[in-house]
Order: C-alpha cells, then sequence, then structure tokens
C-alpha cells in the first residue's frame, strides 16, 4: 500500500499526443450545478518510471446516443529497446465540490414542493431553506449562505420571527457566521411572533462567506422561522434572501442553501458506488483526507460516483483492450481522493505495462459518462453502455457472478445492484467482508426459491410509473390540478429478470393513475390528468394491451377516478359528477367539486350514470368474484372525520350499498386499494393515512369473521405501523396485487411516508414480490420515477353478470329498443322511488324492550356545496351536515318496516319511541336506486346475523308513505321549526336585559344565530372530546360534535332528546305549563337533528333562513 501510495504522489501531468479534446467540452450541456460541471482540470500520460521514447497517445470518441465519452490511451515505444512501465496515468480528473472553509457544510437539494408559500432546499432530516424561511433538522442546522461578490463593508439586517408561532414549542437558535466566526447571535420563543432585528456592519472580503444559521433548541417540532436577510453594500447595493431565491441551482445571485454537519458527518460527501470481485455492492462516502482505492484484483471496472446530494454524479467504466490476466493487481488502478480543500480527485492507472521497441502496447479504455438523479441511475447508464457497446463488459461481469455466486442466469448489472441493496437495507446491519460471498449466494438462492414457489406467471407485469401528487392527502391526491407530470404506463416483459420495459403510454407531461386490465387481459383502463391548466382534470382513457387504439371515454370540469371493468362489459368509476364538498376542508382544497363517488357507464363511455349518492368520497371501485362492486367509503355524518374509510360493497347498478368491514373501526383510517384474493372471500389492502397519500401497510380482511375490529384483519407486513392511527412510518407499501393468499404483487418504498401538506419523494415507490412470511424480493425499480400498480398480464375469470333491476336500467334498455343509436346518457326513469323494508328493529337495538319502537324517522343528509368547512357554519356542533326531515313511517309489533323512499337522495334513520325520541341514530347514510327494493335485518345488527324465519307484518300491506314533518324541517330552519315554541311558551320570561335564568330565548340575531339557539347550544363545546357523557348529561342540548370520539352509536340517544337536560326539564313540568305534544315533538326533532340551526350552506339562503322566510330544498341533494 506504501509503494502504491508513493506512485500515486510521484506522478506528473505530461503531455499526452493525440487529437484528445479537452474532457470537459463534452459535457457542457450538463446543469451547471453538476459534479461533472465542477471539473477544474483534466489530465493523464504520465508513465512511471519515465523511460526513454515510451509516450502515451490519447482519443476521445464521443458516443452521442449515448452520452459517453471513450478515452483510448496506447503506450507508444519510440526507443530502440523493449521498455516497461511499471505505472501510466490514463486519467487524472480534479472536481471542486467545497471550498476549503466548508467543510462543515453540505448542500442542500432542491424540492418542487411548497411549504410556508415557497418552494425550498432540503436535507435528509427536515432541514429546510425556503424563499423567506428557514428550518432546521433534527441533527443538521439549517444554514442560508451568502458569498460576497467582491471586497467592502455590509451591513446585514433583516427580521426573523416565528413563522409557526406555538408558546408550548421551545424555539430556535440563531447565528450570523462571518467564516468560521459567529457574528452575532440570538434566541426566540415558539411564541415569538415578532423577534429580532440584526443589525451588523462586517467588513468582508470577495468570496467570503456570511451564513445565517437556524438551529433547533430541544426538539423541531414547529421550528419553522421567518428570516429574509438583507446584505447591503456601503455604497447602496443590496442582495435580498427572498429576491435572490433560486429554484434551479446554488449559487445563483450569490445565495446558497446547506445544512451544518458534525465533523464525522458523511452527509453531504461524494460517495462512491462499486462492486468487488465477489460482486458485493460497495457504498463508500469519500472522507475528507482519505484515499479509496482500487483494482482489477479486488473491484470490478464500472464505479458510480454520486454527488453529496445523491442528485447526480459521474460514472466510470474501464473497458479491455487487449488481454490481462485479472487475478494481478493490475492492469488497472483507481485513486479516489476527497481534499480538505474541497477538491475531488480521481486517478485511474495501468500497471505493468510492455511494449517493444517501435510498437505500441494498447492501455484500458475509459468510458467517462454524467447522470442526474439517484446513484442507481448511474448504474442504470452503465447498464446502458454494456448493452450497447461493452460486450467484454457484459462477459466479465457475467463471469464475475457465476464464480462469486454459482451457475445460471446472471441479471442485469442494473437489477443486481438494486437487489443487493435492497438486501442490505432490509438487513439493517453490516455483513462482514469475509462473510459476504456466503452471505450474497444465500440471499440469491432465496430469491430464486421465492420467485419459483410464487403463482407469478412467465409473462410481463402490467404497471405504472408516476410521481405523486404536490399535497399528500387522502382526497385532495386525486385532484387533476395537484398531480405532478412524468411517467406513463408500462410492461415489466421479464419480472424479476430484467429490468427492460416496454411504454405503452407516454405520460411524460401527464399523470396516470391506477390502471386496470380486462378480464381477457387484451384491453386497459385508465385515468390520466394532461397537468394543465386549460384541461386540470382527471379523464377516462382507454387502449389496447400493445398501447395501441388509444380513446377517451369521459371529459369535462370533473375529476373521473380509478375506472374498473365490469362482467357485463360496462365501467364502474368515482366521479365528482355527484357533486358536493367535503366538510372539513381548507381552502388550499380549492373551490372545484371535492366529492367523488361511485359512477358507471358502458364500454363506450356513453350512458353515465350515478351509482352512489353518498355525500363524502369513495374510492378504489374493484368487482369481487361474487360480481359485487367492492370500494371504500369515507363514512363522517355526526362522526369523526379522520378515521373512517373502509370497506363497502354494493351491486354494480349501484342498489343495496352495505359496510362490509370496519365501519366502527378506529385502526387502520383507510382500507385503500381494495383486491379481491383468488379463490377466496377475503380482500387485500394497502392500510393507509388519512392525512397523506395511498400507501402504509398491507392486510388482509376477511369479514366473515366480523365487520368490526382488528381481529377481522391478518397483517401481511406487520413491521410496517397502520399509518397515522399507530404513528409515523420509515417505509410503506401500496397496490397489493394478490396472486394467491400467500403472494402478492405490491408497490414498496423504503422512504418514509410524508403527512400533508408536504409531497411524497417523486422516485420512492418500485415493484416487489411480497409473501406472508416477511420476504420480499424486487422486482423492478426506476430510480427517477416510481412504479406501481403491478398487474400480471393474463386473462382472469370473470365475476357472474348481476342483473341491473333499476328503473333507470328498464327506462335505458327500452331507450335502447326504441331508438339503437340514441344516447342514453341523460333517460329519465318512470320512478324515482324505491321501496324499503326492515324486518326487526330490534336486531342489534340491545336491551331496548320490543314494542318500544313505534317508528322510524327519516333525514336526507345535504351535500356540502361550499369548500371550507364550518363557512358558514350550519349549527354549533362544528363541521355538521344540513339535513332535511322527510318525515316518519311506522314500525310494526313485529319490528317490521315497508315504505316507500325518494331515490338518488343520502338518508338517515332514527328509530322512535311513542313521543318520537330516537332510540338510537344512524350516523351513516344509505340510499335507494330508482325501482329498487332493499331490505335490512335489523338496526345496526351483526352483519352475519340471519333474517327471521317469519313473514314480516310490514310486508301484509302496501309500503307506507312518508308522513311529513312540521314546518321548518324541509330543510331544518331553527327559525322556523324551534323559534315559534319558545316565542309561545318561553320568551315573556327568558328576554329583556335580565332573562330568567340568564337565558334570553328571544329569536334576535346574534353572532351567526340567534340569541336563543346560543342560549340553548352555547356553553360547554362538544367539539372533539367535548363530546363525551359528562358533558351531555349536564348541557341543556347534547349533540355528536365535530371531531367527535363517539365511533359506535350505542342504543339510548344519550347525545339526543332523550338525553338531552332541556327536554327533562321540559317534560317534568305539569298541568298548564307542561308544552302541548306537537310543540314537544319539534324540540325533539331538533334536538335529534344534533340540534342545527341552518338547512343551506348557501350564505344568501342561510340569511334568509335567519329573518324567519321558508327556502326551498337545494338544488344539489
Amino acid at each position: 500500500m506504501v509503494a502504491r501510495a508513493a506512485f500515486w504522489l510521484s506522478l506528473a501531468a505530461a503531455a499526452v499526443l493525440g487529437g484528445a479534446e479537452p474532457v470537459a467540452s463534452h459535457f457542457a450541456d450538463q446543469p451547471a450545478d453538476s459534479l461533472m460541471r465542477q471539473l477544474e482540470r483534466a489530465s493523464g500520460g504520465a508513465v512511471e518510471p519515465p523511460g526513454p521514447g515510451l509516450v502515451v497517445r490519447q482519443e476521445h470518441r464521443w458516443l452521442p446516443d449515448l452520452g459517453f465519452l471513450l478515452i483510448e490511451s496506447t503506450l507508444v515505444n519510440e526507443g530502440k529497446a523493449e521498455a516497461t512501465a511499471r505505472r501510466v496515468c490514463i486519467a487524472d480528473w480534479t472536481f471542486r465540490v467545497g471550498a476549503a472553509p466548508d467543510g462543515a457544510y453540505r448542500p442542500l437539494g432542491y424540492r418542487d414542493d411548497t411549504w410556508y408559500g415557497s418552494t425550498y432546499w432540503a436535507g435528509p432530516d427536515w432541514a429546510r431553506v425556503g424563499k423567506d424561511w428557514q428550518h432546521p433538522g433534527q441533527d443538521t442546522p439549517s444554514v442560508r449562505r451568502f458569498t460576497c461578490p467582491r471586497d467592502g463593508r455590509v451591513t446585514i439586517t433583516g427580521r426573523v420571527a416565528k413563522a409557526h408561532v406555538d408558546p408550548k414549542t421551545d424555539g430556535v437558535r440563531l447565528f450570523i457566521r462571518h467564516g468560521d466566526k459567529v457574528a452575532w447571535q440570538a434566541e426566540l420563543d415558539g411564541g415569538d411572533a415578532k423577534g429580532v432585528e440584526p443589525s451588523l456592519t462586517l467588513d468582508v472580503r470577495k468570496g467570503d462567506a456570511i451564513r445565517f444559521v437556524v438551529h433547533k433548541r430541544g426538539q423541531i417540532f414547529c421550528d419553522t422561522t421567518r428570516w429574509d436577510p438583507v446584505v447591503t453594500y456601503a455604497d447602496g447595493e443590496s442582495f435580498v434572501a427572498s429576491k435572490g431565491f433560486s429554484t434551479t441551482r446554488q449559487g445563483e445571485g450569490g445565495w446558497s442553501y446547506e445544512m451544518e454537519a458534525g465533523p464525522r458527518e458523511t452527509a453531504g460527501l461524494p460517495m462512491l458506488h462499486a462492486l468487488d470481485t465477489s460482486i458485493a455492492l460497495r457504498h463508500e462516502a469519500l472522507a475528507l483526507g482519505r484515499a479509496v482505492e482500487l483494482s482489477a484484483a479486488d473491484a470490478l471496472p464500472v464505479l458510480v460516483l454520486a454527488d453529496g446530494r445523491d442528485a447526480g454524479g459521474v460514472v466510470v467504466a474501464v473497458t479491455r483492450r487487449g488481454q490481462w490476466d485479472a487475478t494481478r493487481r493490475g492492469p488497472w488502478e483507481m485513486r479516489l481522493t476527497m481534499a480538505q480543500d474541497g477538491l475531488l480527485r480521481i486517478e485511474a492507472a495501468a500497471a505493468d505495462v510492455a511494449a517493444k521497441a517501435g510498437a505500441s502496447a494498447p492501455l484500458p479504455q475509459l468510458a467517462l459518462g454524467a447522470y442526474r438523479g439517484q446513484w442507481a441511475v448511474g448504474v442504470a447508464r452503465l447498464q446502458q453502455l454494456i448493452d450497447d457497446k461493452a460486450p467484454d463488459l457484459k462477459a466479465q461481469l457475467a463471469d464475475a457472478f457465476h464464480r462469486a455466486i454459482g451457475p445460471g442466469d446472471e441479471p442485469e448489472l442494473a437489477l443486481w445492484t438494486m437487489v443487493q441493496d435492497d438486501w442490505l437495507r432490509k438487513e439493517n446491519q453490516p455483513i462482514p467482508r469475509e462473510a459476504m460471498g456466503t452471505h450474497l449466494r444465500a440471499r440469491w438462492l432465496k430469491r430464486q426459491a421465492m420467485l419459483a414457489k410464487a403463482p407469478l406467471p412467465r409473462a410481463p407485469l402490467l404497471f405504472v410509473k408516476r410521481v405523486p401528487t404536490s399535497y399528500s392527502h387522502l382526497v385532495m391526491q386525486y385532484f387533476g390540478w395537484r398531480a405532478r407530470p412524468g411517467g406513463g404506463i408500462f410492461a415489466l416483459d421479464e419480472p424479476g429478470r430484467s429490468l427492460k420495459t416496454r411504454r405503452l403510454f407516454d405520460a411524460s407531461s401527464g399523470n396516470v393513475l391506477e390502471p386496470r386490465l380486462s378480464y381477457d387481459a387484451k384491453r386497459v383502463v385508465f385515468s390520466y390528468s394532461k397537468c394543465t391548466k386549460e384541461d386540470p382534470f382527471y379523464h377516462i382513457f382507454e387502449m389496447n394491451v400493445d398501447g395501441t387504439g388509444l380513446r377517451q371515454l369521459t371529459s369535462g370540469e370533473f375529476e373521473d377516478l380509478m375506472p374498473c371493468y365490469l362482467p357485463d362489459g360496462g365501467i364502474v368509476f368515482s366521479s365528482t359528477r355527484r357533486q358536493g364538498h367535503a366538510r372539513c376542508f381548507g381552502g388550499q382544497f380549492g373551490p372545484r367539486w371535492h366529492v367523488y363517488t361511485l359512477h358507471r357507464m358502458d364500454a363506450d363511455g356513453s350512458n353515465i350514470r350515478t351509482l352512489s349518492f353518498h355525500e363524502t368520497n369513495e374510492w378504489f371501485p374493484t368487482v369481487a368474484p361474487s360480481g359485487h362492486v367492492l370500494y371504500s367509503r369515507w363514512d363522517y355524518v355526526d362522526r369523526h372525520p379522520v378515521l373512517h374509510q373502509n370497506l363497502w360493497a354494493c351491486r354494480p347498478d349501484g342498489t343495496n350499498p352495505v359496510a362490509l368491514w370496519g365501519n366502527h373501526t378506529q385502526t387502520p383510517h383507510c382500507t385503500f386499494q381494495l383486491q379481491p384474493i383468488p379463490g377466496t372471500v377475503k380482500v387485500v389492502f394497502t392500510a393507509s393515512a388519512h392525512h397523506s397519500i395511498t400507501g402504509g401497510s398491507i392486510a388482509i380482511v376477511d369479514a366473515r369473521l366480523g365487520n368490526n375490529g382488528e381481529h377481522a384483519l391478518t397483517r401481511i407486513t406487520p413491521e410496517v405501523r397502520f399509518p397515522e392511527a399507530e404513528g409515523a412510518i420509515k417505509e410503506y407499501y401500496d397496490a397489493p396485487w394478490p396472486l394467491s393468499e400467500d403472494y402478492f404483487l405490491v408497490g414498496y418504498s423504503p422512504k418514509p411516508l410524508v403527512m400533508e401538506p408536504g409531497a411524497n419523494d417523486p422516485a420512492a415507490l418500485g415493484i416487489y414480490l411480497l409473501d406472508r412470511w416477511g420476504n420480499r424480493e424486487l422486482l423492478y425499480r426506476d430510480p427517477e420515477i416510481g412504479s406501481s400498480n403491478p398487474i400480471p398480464i393474463v386473462p382472469r375469470p370473470t365475476p357472474p353478470i348481476l342483473p341491473d333491476l333499476t328503473a333507470a336500467e328498464t327506462a335505458n334498455r327500452a331507450n335502447r329498443r326504441e331508438s339503437p343509436q340514441r344516447e342514453t346518457r341523460d333517460a329519465k326513469p318512470e320512478a324515482a322511488a324505491g321501496e324499503m323494508v326492515l324486518l326487526d328493529v330490534y336486531q342489534g337495538l340491545g336491551d331496548v324492550p320490543r314494542g318500544s319502537v313505534k317508528a322510524l324517522r327519516i333525514f336526507q343528509i345535504l351535500p356540502k356545496t361550499t369548500p371550507v368547512a364550518d363557512s358558514p357554519r350550519i349549527g354549533l356542533a362544528g363541521q355538521e351536515p344540513a339535513r332535511a326531515l322527510l318525515g316518519t313511517v311506522p314500525v310494526e309489533a313485529d319490528g317490521s318496516a315497508y315504505f316507500a323512499v325518494p331515490a338518488r337522495k343520502p338518508l338517515y334513520f332514527q328509530a322512535l319511541d311513542a313521543d318520537g325520541f330516537a332510540y338510537q341514530s344512524m350516523r351513516s347514510i344509505t340510499y335507494a336506486q330508482p325501482g329498487e327494493r332493499t331490505t335490512c335485518i335489523g338496526c345496526h345488527e351483526h352483519r352475519m346475523t340471519a333474517p327471521p324465519s317469519r313473514v314480516p307484518q310490514a310486508l301484509l300491506r302496501p309500503p307506507s308513505p312518508i308522513q311529513p314533518g312540521p314546518d321548518g324541517t324541509r330543510p331544518f330552519s331553527f327559525p322556523r321549526l324551534v323559534q315559534p315554541v319558545l316565542d309561545r311558551h318561553c320568551v315573556r320570561c327568558h328576554s329583556g336585559d335580565k332573562p330568567a335564568k340568564g337565558l334570553d330565548l328571544t329569536g334576535a340575531p346574534h353572532n351567526g344565530f340567534t340569541r336563543s339557539y346560543w342560549a340553548l347550544c352555547g356553553g360547554a363545546s362538544f367539539w372533539h372530546g367535548g363530546t363525551n357523557a359528562k358533558n351531555a348529561a349536564e348541557a341543556l342540548v347534547p349533540r355528536y360534535g365535530g371531531w367527535n370520539p363517539v365511533h359506535r352509536t350505542e342504543p339510548g340517544g344519550a347525545y339526543g332528546a332523550r338525553g338531552s337536560r332541556l327536554m327533562r326539564l321540559l317534560l317534568d313540568r305539569q298541568g298548564e305549563s307542561r308544552l302541548p305534544p306537537e310543540d314537544l315533538l319539534r324540540l325533539i326533532i331538533w334536538i335529534d337533528a344534533n340540534a342545527v340551526f341552518y338547512g343551506a350552506y348557501d350564505a344568501a339562503a342561510q340569511a334568509r333562513q335567519l329573518r324567519g322566510e321558508a327556502i326551498p330544498m337545494p338544488e344539489v341533494q
């Protein structure tokens, strides 16, 4: 080693004969901040010992199709005797990657995400610098650096204050450093919105670094800090950080973005990625002042050198020219050194080269290339070179694999390095170098065994490449205007054996979502957004499986999402055509319709009709082996808005929506990307977070074991927690495609799941084979963009076709018979009602005595039509839906009911006693299709309950019509329903300057409602944890508050009129002071309707209601 080091130190630059152009000139098109563009010196040709007549000739050959520079070197002996060169320097390249005083600082990488109003530069652990703000990392303070353009005196100004103001947090430390000296420092408390103003004058020299540092005090929570420094020279020239903020390159306008790292911190240092002769992958940071040496005796002739951000780098391959013995220490050697002065040096040499007099000897040929992206992109560039121009390298790598691992088909270099890197990451512990060969052989055999045993067809995989949304949220991730462009639909021809793909659909300027294969494997349907301002929506497209025959099936200003083929040839999908807004969203979600629910259309895109009239979102329709549609529904009528996005089912005509599992289960928050497991009634899904993209843990649900609770679940990836519900996760899965109960194709990310509002890594996901015993093997990964939604391109059994018996379809069939060419999209069915049968209301009501329930109350829940939560407010519960009372229907003595309902309306039921009090409230919705008759066994009964073996009394008569409620209930209006009762019986005492009991029950407007409403519903808040038994018992008017923790509705009506202290007081009255039954009923209805004030979301309509005017039902229902 000493001798080798002495050689490298003795080499000096020598004149190189030949027509070689400067190396840098071939890479002038690389970005200015790329590693290749930091090349300061390139030379070669020194001979050791410098014998007489030995010279080196070099030629540069550019390969434009690959973007590689070939450096061909020859040792020429112009002397009169044979001579041997002990060492010949082929290349000596020096890159400037940092300045001398910058050893403790590493550059940040640019992120095209928005945080506090701007994009930003980011490090590995939340170190961020934005346009006018900074956030420290857990172990790395964030740094904004200004490099002085000239000598002079400067003044530094710019107030610093907390951007995230929270007195409960511990605040930040602030520094201004001039070179390696602290010129100013201060501290801010977590609640300091006023901040401090540095006023500092410095004498500077050209090139001096002034750094503005934000460091944590203890924790980094809520540490975003506003700081827009201004550097002003004495002659008035100023440099403002926000005006000079760059989204393209470091150093623009004098400003750079860094993190501070400790002396042993390797983050931000260039990283070597290479293979030793046992084909073991080697990742090694180029530590300051230490050399890394490679030679043909201990390494394979390919390497990737990544910059400190892993955002790009250079690749080098050594190819054979002539023959040599690869077991010797020669014939090539390479040395990489990161000096303290910030210079990275790469030196390549040949050893022991002999040339006869007047002859020449070929030297190793170097191939030099550049790349942008993660280090694996560099390996992919090398793979291109190997496949197209370097058969000798291909043979050498294959030989190395066979010697190290054994006989068989060797993998491509790019696949092998990715697979091995994945193994190392999963094992999460260093493997001793002496054991690495045995370890790799064992892991390769295990991989081959898994691939052989899994029922993975020897057929291509259909999959999608896409960049996840710019805003991570379960709903907003599927808004076309939030989509980020890149990717497409591809076929992976030899999964597990090769990374070679075929592009079937180009989405490089748009975004593809959730492709699905037809049952005969001949067609693909998918959602696609062009990502343009002119058309910022997802539309549904279809093409042949070979990429031909592309056609657009939907259009318009709607999000049309997640299409899936139906057995009858139609397509089911989710769409915002239903119209509505979520009740808990902020302004960042935009004014377009938020709510997408189930729809269907014919194969050609015609006859689009709404299947689901739910008032919040539904996702991921798929078809069960029974022919039913499975999907995920967000269900939060008077419930917590985060915890319930679970498994539902309906028929393909939209009839009989039913909760299959999880509607009262708090974890996981979301059962997304449902897929039925072949040959079973089980469903595999992605257990996702509410406040992020679809991604998390993989689990199986068997609803036969229960329609709620984790006992019905099997966790396939128990090492990954259910995100958000059980905490943050450092890795995640998505898009499971079941091959059997034991094997699944999945997307997998080794990177953490980023929560709202951030964007997840665009290249996080790759495609893997997963089994239920914890084994996972990489099949495909593109280091530049995420890959997911793997589907084998093979035919599948078609589920049975369930007949469509709705009146809508009956009318459409008639229209088609009369005029086959007629467009049926807007066909209006004659029937606008459905029928419902309840067999026994007491099934699920616990201890409620038989004979107690006399009627059902039917509310209609009204979809929100304004985009921002509680703007305007409906009542004091918070984020509650507006509603209308349709009326009541009778319940027979045996607990049965049979009644007609309006079709296409979200319906909410309550079971009532003889006085109209609700024993039980649905806190969910259902609906009927035109002409549908649907049957329920009971009220919140177990889903495996058998129906009673008798004829229900209600079915011995025609269906009951709904008996409407009093004035002020269609839609709800407190001034018309409740205030007249108060005016008749209460205002004479509860009014004036000193109302009785301090309760002003007049109808005078006050703070958006009336004084009476505030008097009855003010006081204790029912928001979030305020919805509890104590508050319910003590309040005059209990209710289910927004974000409440009551996840299961128990019988008894504790949060309604039966639990109301107001109603107890009124019922205790006797004689003339007792309210008449019709007035008591008005109050009962109001309280059981969650004590809402308004029945409309429109501000003008609310103003009319506040004045006591009647308003019509809203247009969107």
